[in-house]
């Protein structure tokens, strides 16, 4: 996109409510990690696991879009990221319940 043309990312009312959704969908993620884990809502490992997840597809999607704006494959750009990501989850996460 040119400099000139508005987007959602300009927007600050917009950034800010993305944010505060990304922090209630991380929140989400930790505990039915959790849950399925067979720990409690609050456990560290499961909140860990959903923030670097999380991490992981926002960092993806940024990578994404930046692929698609240059004309560039998107899809590869994403998955290399989200490659990346799990496999950083599976390294902070070993021996744990989650792995």
């Amino acid at each position: 996109l040119e400099a000139t043309e508005p987007t959602e990312a300009a927007e600050p009312t917009l950034t800010a409510r993305a944010c505060e959704l990304q922090v209630i969908l991380t929140g989400d993620l930790a505990t039915m990690l959790s849950a399925a884990a067979g720990r409690p809502a609050a456990d560290p490992h499961g909140r860990l696991a959903a923030s670097m997840l999380m991490a992981t597809m926002v960092t993806a999607y940024g990578e994404a879009l930046a692929a698609y704006r240059k004309r560039a494959q998107p899809i590869p750009a994403f998955l290399a990221v989200m490659d990346c990501g799990f496999a950083g989850v599976d390294v902070a996460l070993a021996g744990t319940a989650y792995v």
